[in-house]
């Protein structure tokens, strides 16, 4: 964790990559915040937020110097995995802290909130999933996100409209996104070691380095 954090000072496009981390955190915050209906929008774009640290760490990996480092492999499999976890605790957290006071000042939206929590928690464990793969097959793992997304999505609203969360409580629902980023790291580091020979894929980078890959 701390040798990921020392290195993203020198990723590639780290500018443009916080500037539109900060777009992407103000937006969230705001459809998070003002209203009812733009209460999980705002959740996902937080989300996202978590997978920034391993774009940038990816953008180190093309560099000659880390090729030749011993610490080529923990590069490329158990910093990402801990960046991407770090990430999510906070953006989750953040997101849980304002979801439990919007409950507190409207107790009527506690299955609403069940919902969304549940949500969260099967986002995170495919986001970090999908990280696991999309530096390796960009492609493939990038469609196979979108597909996986919108089922699960659909499964999870379709269950709650017909009351399958009337019975859990915030509790557990809350607990299920921390249980998520457990079993995401696992899954997210046991794929990144079993796609770490492969090469780099040139899509997952920004435009400007594909041509050292």
């Amino acid at each position: 964790m701390k040798l990921g954090l020392k290195l993203l000072r020198y990723a590639w496009g780290i500018k443009t990559t916080l500037l539109s981390g900060g777009i992407f955190f103000l937006l969230g915050l705001l459809s998070f915040t003002m209203s009812v209906q733009t209460w999980y929008l705002g959740g996902y774009l937080l989300m996202v937020l978590a997978v920034y640290p391993a774009q940038l760490l990816s953008s180190l990996t093309v560099s000659n110097l880390v090729q030749t480092s011993p610490w080529k492999k923990a590069l490329q499999t158990s910093v990402p995995t801990a960046l991407t976890a770090g990430a999510f605790a906070l953006t989750y957290g953040g997101a849980l802290i304002i979801s439990l006071l919007r409950l507190n000042a409207r107790p009527e939206m506690r299955e609403d909130m069940v919902m969304i929590l549940v949500l969260f928690a099967f986002e995170i464990f495919l986001i970090m999933t999908y990280c696991g793969i999309a530096y390796k097959t960009y492609v493939l793992g990038t469609a196979l996100f979108i597909i996986v997304f919108v089922i699960g999505s659909s499964v999870i609203q379709i269950g709650a409209a017909l009351g399958v969360f009337r019975g859990v409580s915030v509790f557990v629902a809350a607990c299920s996104g921390f249980a998520a980023m457990l079993l995401g790291s696992a899954v997210q580091y046991g794929l990144s070691l079993m796609l770490y020979k492969r090469a780099l894929s040139k899509n997952a980078q920004y435009a400007g380095l594909r041509k050292y890959i």
